[in-house]
């Protein structure tokens, strides 16, 4: 007897368990929990006006070669993480968003995707197998748009990298800003030290999502093919560049402007023996802006 009710509770704990596994699956799917302590699978506010503002489908392809990296448990792990975030954004979608697994075997159709996406292979391990990990995205025009490979040392750029091919394929054509500064933004030679100084981030971040012209206080106007003009630290800019902004303004109104009235010199300008002025922009007062 003892031993029928131990079959029937089991029996019963196993139908329970499978019919709370569908109704998990059914109807709680989309309501997680992110307990890490970093909240490593909760998409950032920026992700998710992105994914909000997709007025297409679009279609995403992730190789990882699974077969081929067995033993490679670091780099399988932080798979398994590019994976799970992946699904947070098919999650957030509602639709919008549809994620292809591929393991890309030698000789296989998944390997030819891939190459056709333009991903390429990284030799990796002991014996130089050939590891597919990257991902590739397409849109209902046929543009697409890669992340040729996860490095796990740019883990802390994971969601940015994705959520870069996201956008791009919401917006494929490029956008064109006209950046106003006389700040040495785009990098260059110090005239001090000689030595070569790269672009700043913000720049370097810029230029992957836009075209972009520089526009120093002496040069005439804007282009003509400008979409948003950002003013960074304006200074002394020339009448008919002031007046190139302002019928900008007038006519299309996209201007973002990073003004400092209360500049202070910094250590280079120190080390040049140059005095830090504030930021100054006449435009301000004609157009009804008043410092507070």
């Amino acid at each position: 007897m003892k031993k029928l009710d131990a079959i029937i509770s089991v029996t019963l704990l196993a139908i329970l368990f499978v019919l709370l596994v569908y109704i998990n699956n059914a109807y709680l799917g989309r309501y997680r929990a992110d307990l890490t302590e970093n909240k490593i699978f909760s998409l950032s506010a920026g992700t998710q006006q992105v994914i909000k503002s997709l007025n297409e489908p679009v279609t995403l392809y992730f190789f990882f070669s699974d077969t081929d990296t067995t033993g490679m448990t670091s780099l399988r792990n932080y798979a398994n993480r590019v994976e799970s975030l992946l699904q947070e954004y098919v999650q957030a979608s509602d639709g919008k968003i549809k994620l292809e697994i591929m393991d890309p075997l030698p000789f296989s159709e998944s390997e030819d995707k891939a190459n056709q996406f333009g991903l390429t292979g990284a030799a990796i391990g002991h014996l130089g197998e050939t590891i597919f990990f990257g991902l590739a995205g397409t849109n209902l025009l046929d543009d697409q748009f890669t992340i040729p490979f996860f490095d796990p040392k740019n883990e802390q750029f994971l969601e940015y990298d994705i959520t870069k091919l996201i956008y791009q394929l919401t917006e494929p054509d490029t956008m064109t800003l006209s950046i106003v500064t006389d700040l040495p933004v785009a990098g260059g030679q110090d005239p001090v030290t000689g030595r070569y100084v790269g672009p700043m981030v913000f720049y370097q971040q810029l230029s992957q999502l836009y075209d972009i012209h520089l526009v120093s206080a002496n040069d005439a106007a804007i282009a003509d093919d400008t979409d948003v003009v950002v003013l960074i630290h304006p200074q002394d800019l020339s009448d008919s560049l002031l007046y190139s902004i302002d019928q900008f303004a007038m006519h299309k109104g996209r201007i973002l402007a990073f003004i400092d009235p209360h500049y202070e010199a910094d250590a280079v300008a120190s080390l040049r023996f140059q005095q830090a002025n504030p930021s100054s922009l006449p435009l301000l007062k004609a157009w009804g802006v008043k410092a507070i």
